[in-house]
């Protein structure tokens, strides 16, 4: 039986999502200032869900208040709910786990605030999303039967507009967007997440993979909405990498780490590895110059009969 006082009790206390509304942050950045210990949540006494008090939160208030200084860093400069109306980012991740949280914090803001999501992914991220959108408290469903939440299978969507290994331009406006021209009825505004160029990229089609980042940058000219494209990192590793990888971040506004170094908290920890990677770039390349031109292999010319 339930006990209307142990109720009354825990409406004092707002959930991470309501908490991070109130502090104007994301929940990553929430779990960020747990860890550090700037907060102390509480925990759920059915489900172990964290749990915030409304004094702490304005406690937190009042500390960060002022302007801010120019240039100063914030804890979360690698957030997803920020993003703007109409902005192209991409982010570099690791594991799938990574990729789950970020896409779910990043669809659940919209769907959240009245608005709409589009995600063309795989059927285990399409899956782990989902996942992530129920642990917010969203109801899927009802805003699935609402037009404003459309999940697609990212190969069967890519087949509707492929021809002879390339998107085709007409096919790509006709089927993406008239999902996200949907989507956007009454007003909504719409974010999306698509994977497509990821599997383009896996397949070796790196050409097709930069037309379709160009499509969906001119996709945003017709239809105003926000576009979260994602790849594994392990995708660009090995030689001959490096040209391709500058393509795809020219297409983008926004290029975000993946999460070993977006993890990191403060610049100090940030600059320190900006300087390890550039340490050993530094000894690579010199590696390289001492090692001389390669030694060819060619085998010497046959000798002539006779000679």
């Amino acid at each position: 039986m339930n006990d209307p006082r142990a109720n009354q009790r825990l409406s004092s206390y707002l959930t991470v999502g309501e908490a991070a509304e109130v502090l104007g942050v994301s929940p990553w950045t929430l779990r960020n200032w747990d860890r550090a210990g700037r907060l102390r949540p509480r925990r759920h006494p059915k489900n172990g869900y964290r749990l915030y008090r409304r004094e702490d939160l304005e406690a937190v208030l009042r500390a960060t208040e002022g302007p801010a200084q120019p240039g100063a860093a914030t804890d979360d400069a690698f957030g997803w709910a920020g993003a703007g109306e109409s902005e192209h980012f991409v982010q570099f991740y690791e594991t799938d786990a990574f990729l789950a949280r970020a896409v779910g914090e990043y669809v659940g803001a919209a769907l959240g605030s009245g608005d709409a999501a589009v995600v063309v992914a795989t059927p285990a991220h399409r899956r782990a999303i989902r996942r992530k959108l129920r642990e917010r408290g969203l109801d899927v469903p009802r805003a699935v039967a609402r037009g404003r939440y459309v999940a697609l299978d990212a190969a069967g969507t890519l087949a509707r507009f492929m021809t002879n290994g390339a998107p085709d331009a007409a096919r790509f406006a006709e089927v993406v967007g008239g999902v996200v021209a949907r989507a956007a009825r009454a007003g909504r505004r719409v974010r999306a997440f698509g994977e497509m160029v990821a599997l383009l990229w896996e397949q070796g089609n790196r050409n097709a993979a930069v037309r379709l980042e160009g499509l969906w940058n001119d996709l945003r000219k017709a239809h105003t909405c926000s576009l979260f494209c994602a790849y594994p990192i392990a995708c660009f590793h090995g030689p001959g990498c490096d040209r391709p990888f500058d393509a795809v971040c020219a297409c983008h506004a926004r290029v975000i780490p993946a999460e070993s170094y977006s993890a990191l908290r403060g610049d100090r920890e940030r600059l320190a590895a900006v300087s390890g990677l550039q340490q050993r770039v530094g000894s690579l390349e010199v590696e390289l110059a001492s090692r001389g031109p390669p030694v060819s292999r060619a085998r010497p010319p046959a000798e002539s009969p006779g000679s």
